[in-house]
């Protein structure tokens, strides 16, 4: 993103802050934090305090700070977006590519207390209109405790999310929640919900020591009952592709699934393809627009950032719903029963739409593997073992 377009959103965020109501969420651009102020403190969810590392110094300012939509933090390889979200339409302001950024020292977000690892989800990504995937208009609603059903048969996942350095209002989450509920030093928070992006989003801004208590149900279709579903979109935009999107992108996804008997054959893939075909390295391009997945196809190195938006386009062109979700690996399980998440273990991934079974991820980045998903992906869980060191 551009330091002239950098300057105009942080402009427009500071206007949107002294303008709007209390329950917006502002989009802000500022200096990449790799932590929270040298002298502020994180809770641990034992009680104690850890100090944080300093702020990266104003010269290394490359990344959109996420607030209404999206994360804040030293954010790695992912998609970065700022917006303004009232009670009611969701009003995008301007999305953008986050840069590769090198991860100094990481940073630990947030902790989970999960009954399994998962990929912890902040929101999806579904309109894409040549430069980036972002949100598009879209309502929120408030939530009180249980508010879907989810499918019956599939196992739920119960989790204790702690906030520790993660910062702006979307509440990390394992796929797909269905109740959730915060506190904070006895004092509930309130949460509100986008249904069509599965997002969870604060009325105010997360603090360390914010407890959110979730439960998600967690959809485990067999490859038999995926390739007899259908793939209507139950949204247009969900299969949308630009008018100057490459032809090449059209023209391998129909070369990678040749023999593919069913949409989810395609997705399998497509899928197996990018695995076995490119190499994961961070920095390599920078972006995901039209252009930036063109050299991405070519050179076939990038990050998760490329391989989700590329994967999500590609697929579309096959006329398969999709939308990219935006969030983390499962971090590494301390001692104490949590798992440890840093802003190294950022990630981006592809979700397709499959009709009566709802969303499955797919995981095309190399190295990594999503939890509980190999059945229908055929990928075993993984993640780079470059960021998840032992945690105390």
């Amino acid at each position: 993103m551009s330091s002239d377009l950098l300057d105009q959103l942080a402009a427009y965020g500071a206007q949107q802050r002294r303008a709007q109501p209390p329950l917006e969420l502002d989009g802000v651009i500022g200096d990449r934090p790799s932590a929270l102020d040298a002298d502020a403190e994180r809770r641990t969810p034992n009680g104690a305090s850890t100090p944080t590392a300093e702020r990266t110094p104003p010269g290394r300012r490359r990344l959109v700070t996420l607030t209404a939509a999206a994360m804040v933090g030293a954010v790695v390889g992912l998609i970065a977006f700022v917006s303004v979200v009232r009670d009611g339409p969701t009003d995008v302001v301007s999305p953008g590519p986050a840069a590769d950024l090198e991860v100094v020292q990481p940073v630990e977000l947030f902790r989970v207390n999960s009954d399994a690892a998962a990929y912890w989800r902040l929101t999806t990504l579904l309109e894409y209109g040549g430069e980036e995937f972002r949100l598009p208009r879209r309502s929120l609603e408030r939530i009180d405790g249980e508010f879907a059903s989810g499918t019956a048969g599939n196992p739920r996942i119960r989790q204790q999310v702690q906030i520790l350095s993660l910062e702006g209002r979307l509440v990390p989450a394992a796929a797909e929640p269905v109740q959730a509920a915060g506190s904070s030093g006895g004092t509930e928070i309130s949460l509100t919900l986008n249904r069509d992006t599965s997002t969870l989003v604060a009325v105010r801004d997360l603090v360390p020591g914010d407890l959110f208590t979730i439960v998600s149900s967690m959809t485990q279709p067999t490859p038999d009952e995926l390739r007899a579903a259908t793939t209507e979109p139950p949204d247009p935009i969900l299969v949308e592709v630009p008018a100057d999107l490459p032809t090449v992108m059209g023209e391998l996804a129909v070369d990678v699934t040749i023999g593919a008997a069913t949409s989810y054959d395609s997705a399998v893939a497509l899928q197996n393809w990018f695995r076995s075909e490119f190499e994961h390295r961070a920095g390599a391009i920078d972006g995901h627009s039209a252009d930036d997945l063109d050299e991405f196809l070519d050179v076939r190195e990038g990050d998760a950032e490329q391989f989700s938006a590329a994967f999500a386009l590609m697929a579309r062109t096959l006329g398969l719903p999709t939308r990219v979700a935006v969030g983390y690996t499962p971090g590494v399980l301390n001692q104490e029963g949590w798992y440890s998440v840093t802003d190294a273990q950022s990630h981006s991934w592809p979700e397709v739409w499959f009709d009566d079974i709802g969303w499955i991820p797919f995981e095309p980045t190399p190295g990594r593997g999503i939890p509980g998903a190999e059945p229908a992906t055929g990928v075993p869980t993984e993640q780079d073992e470059r960021t998840a060191t032992s945690s105390p």
